[in-house]
């Protein structure tokens, strides 16, 4: 499986397409030689480079570690004055742990645990991933990246009929073509506990669409 931190790159080949023969097929990069702190103006630089390289427009989502979304915080918080509006004209509204976090296909529950936040002058709704890369923010535009079931190897993935496809898509929604596994727990305390699994990977359509901002802090 290939992360972001391989498929959001401007050099080297992915999906079987090389940047040395398509100058085109190349993601975005801010990088450092050391740490550096974090600015809106590198978050807007990365943003409209993006949109101007891109066929699909500007980035709408960034993903970044728990300790650079602290900083991030910080970057809005002197200017709020509400729960959640940044009130200075440069910088506009900042909507703090929205509820949903908006993608090209629609509104997606935001309810995980995890903090959002949404800038809406730059359209970009920030995701918190306690594994994202260290000191690294992957920019990226929903109309360019999907997830995609990944079928555990030796294994022949589930096949419903179409009825029962289409019933439990009214249920499910977009998760609905997943393949779920429950895994017993098999510990006393816990025997009558399941683990409910699935594989799912990050499949980047356009790379010329994201791009990462790194050693920043």
């Amino acid at each position: 499986m290939v992360g972001l931190v391989n498929a959001v790159l401007p050099t080297g080949t992915y999906a079987n397409i090389a940047q040395g023969t398509y100058s085109q097929w190349a993601a975005y990069q801010d990088t450092n030689g050391s740490n550096r702190s974090l600015t809106l103006a590198m978050i807007k630089k990365a943003a409209s480079t993006i949109a101007t390289n891109s066929s699909v427009g500007r980035p709408d989502l960034a993903v970044l570690g728990c300790s650079l979304f602290d900083t991030l915080e910080g970057l809005f918080d002197y200017t709020s004055s509400g729960p959640s509006a940044a009130m200075r004209f440069d910088i506009g509204n900042v909507e703090k742990n929205p509820g949903v976090v908006r993608t090209a296909g629609g509104l997606i529950n935001a309810g995980t645990g995890f903090r959002t936040m949404y800038w809406a002058n730059q359209g970009i709704t920030f995701v918190e991933d306690p594994d994202c890369t260290a000191n690294t923010m992957y920019l990226l535009n929903s109309n360019a990246v999907e997830i995609e079931y990944l079928v555990p190897a030796n294994r022949t993935p589930y096949l419903m009929d179409a009825t029962r496809a289409q019933a439990v898509e009214q249920d499910l929604g977009p998760i609905a073509n997943l393949v779920f596994e429950l895994i017993p727990r098999g510990r006393t305390a816990f025997a009558d506990q399941f683990d409910l699994l699935t594989m799912m990977g990050v499949k980047v359509k356009n790379r010329a669409a994201c791009g990462e901002i790194d050693h920043v802090q």
